[in-house]
């Protein structure tokens, strides 16, 4: 499907509340998420089927769920093989585990890449990660790969454990996958490392005026930002600077 959204607020409440979402395309037309205190599997999008894409969009708001894990600035838990491409948060995003400014949970075979957030991120009991709180890699039955590519964090993520990438990783022992981390930045300041609190081959911490010149690192469509009041200066896409 392909919705194109406007910043009114019911409308918005419609889309949430779609809680299973197949080969989704989405669009969203710059109107600021209101705050939402909901329960397990919140975000935009608070859970996809298997396979869904998720991409072009730009999120701003507070998602607040107590009590609960999955928790994500756009999507709570990502089916299998899900992608996420093209998306950014900010504001805050904060629940009980598995925490993330883009998606609480990513399933096995997804891929998250050219997104950035500069959000808090907090899980109160468990896993929060600046890019994703869990990814999950391998299944029972087969080897399933996960990949996060070209994207950032600029923010803070606080847990039990926490990443300035991700919070955690589980991976199925039954059969050998591998989870990729490439070209991934974060403020060294977000968390202790960036995947649970240890450093990761792909993944690098910055301070926040080195961060702010990654953009011909990350490529297209990132661009650099010359502005201090839009996303704190940091890299943005490039239609953000044509708004």
């Amino acid at each position: 499907c392909c919705v194109q959204m406007t910043d009114d607020y019911d409308e918005i409440t419609k889309i949430r509340g779609i809680s299973q979402m197949m080969n989704a395309f989405f669009i969203y037309c710059g109107a600021a998420l209101p705050t939402v205190f909901v329960g397990m599997y919140t975000g935009l999008f608070g859970r996809t089927n298997a396979n869904a894409v998720i991409e072009n969009l730009s999120v701003t708001g507070s998602v607040i769920s107590t009590g609960s894990a999955c928790i994500g600035g756009i999507v709570g838990e990502a089916g299998y093989g899900s992608t996420i491409r093209n998306c950014d948060f900010s504001g805050s995003v904060t629940g009980t585990n598995l925490v993330g400014a883009i998606a609480g949970k990513l399933h096995a075979g997804g891929t998250i890449s050219n997104c950035y957030a500069n959000a808090d991120v907090a899980a109160t009991n468990g896993h929060a990660g600046g890019i994703a709180g869990n990814i999950t890699v391998g299944n029972k039955t087969n080897s399933v790969d996960g990949l996060v590519e070209n994207s950032y964090f600029a923010g803070t993520a606080a847990g039990t454990a926490n990443g300035g990438i991700c919070g955690s990783v589980s991976i199925q022992t039954v059969n050998e996958s591998t989870l990729t981390f490439k070209n991934c930045y974060y403020l060294n300041s977000a968390a202790n490392g960036a995947v649970n609190g240890t450093a990761q081959s792909g993944c690098m911490g910055l301070i926040s005026s080195q961060l702010r010149t990654i953009a011909p690192d990350l490529g297209s469509p990132f661009a650099d930002n010359p502005y201090s009041t839009l996303n704190d200066g940091y890299p943005v896409f490039e239609w953000q600077l044509d708004n």
